[in-house]
């Protein structure tokens, strides 16, 4: 990830295009980490999709469950799935279709539980 002077906003690096269809994309990665970094994509599709509140609500839900020092929520430019809905990537996995009524549950089963160890088991 490179940092971009805008806003703080983090450019992620290109990844292959998936079918609208596709929900989850999986990245390799080879880093074990105690920490989760979700960026919640905020360009002007998402946003216009409501983006920022899901940005706020995985905020909230990350102070919520006490997990605030494991997991890092930023905003990022656009994760190019601008055809699925709102996108978040957390870690190496890319989620879409994303929006106010399942935010919580995304933030569960996509961030949380990446955590090491996991939320649930604490």
């Amino acid at each position: 990830m490179r940092q971009n002077g805008i806003n703080g906003l983090a450019k992620p690096s290109k990844q292959e295009s998936q079918p609208p269809h596709q929900n989850v994309t999986q990245m390799n990665s080879t880093e074990d980490t105690k920490t989760v970094d979700v960026y919640v994509c905020m360009g002007t599709g998402c946003y216009l999709r409501g983006s920022y509140h899901v940005l706020n609500k995985f905020i909230e839900m990350a102070r919520h469950l006490n997990l605030e020092q494991y997991i890092n929520v930023k905003g990022t430019f656009c994760l190019e799935h601008c055809d699925s809905g709102v996108s978040i990537k957390a870690n190496d996995e890319i989620v879409t279709g994303v929006n106010d009524a399942n935010a919580e549950q995304i933030f569960k089963t996509h961030v949380a539980m990446k955590v090491d160890p996991p939320w649930a088991s604490r």
